[in-house]
């Protein structure tokens, strides 16, 4: 799968869909890079495949069936970075998490957080505000698990 999504305004289903692409993949966190030549940040993923679309009841939103069992190796590249912050604070405990939520956009900002915590208190974190919503997703896995 490829996706390239590039838009200066970003529709609600369009963020539904990166949510449910994203949700609980693991991150590898030690390999998640900034390049200043780009400003873009990478970051690895592996996530579940989507199987297929279950409508919730009385409602007309979808929830996205996963396999559990196939994990896809995948890599985010998101461009047109202006400011970001990562907080990692699994320094010596943790070298992936799970993405809660899957990535977030409101705006121009882009988020992503860890389901892993402790005492309350959220171990990993990368906050980006960009220009422009410019986000790839790029499987590195041809047959996908």
């Amino acid at each position: 799968m490829k996706i390239k999504i590039n838009l200066e305004s970003i529709f609600k289903n369009t963020i539904k869909d990166i949510v449910a692409i994203t949700d609980k993949a693991k991150v590898c966190i030690d390999k998640v890079r900034y390049i200043e030549k780009n400003k873009s940040i990478i970051i690895p993923i592996r996530r579940k495949k989507i199987i297929a679309f279950k409508k919730k009841l009385f409602s007309s939103n979808k929830k996205p069936i996963y396999n559990s069992n196939t994990l896809i190796d995948s890599v985010i590249t998101i461009n047109n970075i202006d400011k970001y912050a990562i907080k990692n604070k699994c320094k010596g405990k943790l070298t992936e998490i799970t993405i809660l939520f899957g990535i977030q956009i409101n705006g121009k900002e882009i988020y992503l957080s860890s389901a892993e915590e402790d005492k309350g208190v959220t171990l990993y974190e990368i906050i980006m505000k960009a220009n422009e919503i410019d986000i790839e997703l790029n499987d590195t896995d041809p047959i996908g698990g």
